[in-house]
């Protein structure tokens, strides 16, 4: 099962996530990809590790080179992968100083495809940071353009898109039936 989990900050994407990965069973692995600056930076961190704690996560810590999760030790034997979330990763592949050039938006793409045929279940959580009509400088814009291009290609490969609104899920491609036999509901998100 390949889902991608879309929305706008705060939505409730990463509880979602969580909840889907819980469903579909595990070992399950948490490839956590923001770096953590400053004082915000760690305090998100923390807050996504409170919120993880007791739900038999392994995490995972992977800000650049996505593909390189694959020869983890904690990789090995797991079922399900949540990876949150492609807005840093593509950040930190188009910005970072250690990044070798090239197009992010390819690198990201192989690197998705290993990891979904490696194991049975992966999660993606991304966002929605297109419809604000700012002018952004050409480097921005370009990132903003590039996460289209690599959202497009999530939703064409998933099994099932969902857009957390409000904490709210809404299918957008797939059906959950498949997702779960015990029921057609989608996890309770509060």
């Amino acid at each position: 099962m390949f889902i991608t989990i879309t929305g706008g900050a705060s939505s409730g994407k990463s509880r979602l996530g969580e909840d889907y990965a819980l469903r579909l069973g595990g070992p399950l692995l948490y490839i956590a990809t923001m770096e953590p600056f400053g004082e915000e930076g760690k305090s998100r961190v923390a807050r996504h590790r409170t919120l993880r704690q007791g739900k038999g996560f392994e995490t995972l810590e992977i800000y650049r080179n996505l593909g390189e999760a694959l020869d983890e030790p904690s990789f090995q034997n797991t079922t399900t992968v949540l990876l949150e979330c492609m807005l840093n990763l593509l950040a930190n592949e188009t910005f970072s100083p250690a990044n070798p050039g090239g197009d992010p938006v390819s690198y990201i793409k192989a690197d998705v495809l290993a990891l979904r045929n490696a194991v049975p279940n992966l999660i993606v959580i991304t966002g929605e940071i297109f419809s604000d009509g700012e002018d952004y400088p050409p480097e921005t814009a370009r990132y903003i353009r590039d996460l289209g291009k690599v959202n497009r290609f999530l939703a064409a490969q998933s099994d099932l898109v969902v857009k957390a609104v409000a904490g709210i899920p809404l299918m957008l491609k797939g059906n959950l039936s498949k997702f779960s036999k015990q029921s057609a509901q989608p996890p309770n998100s509060t």
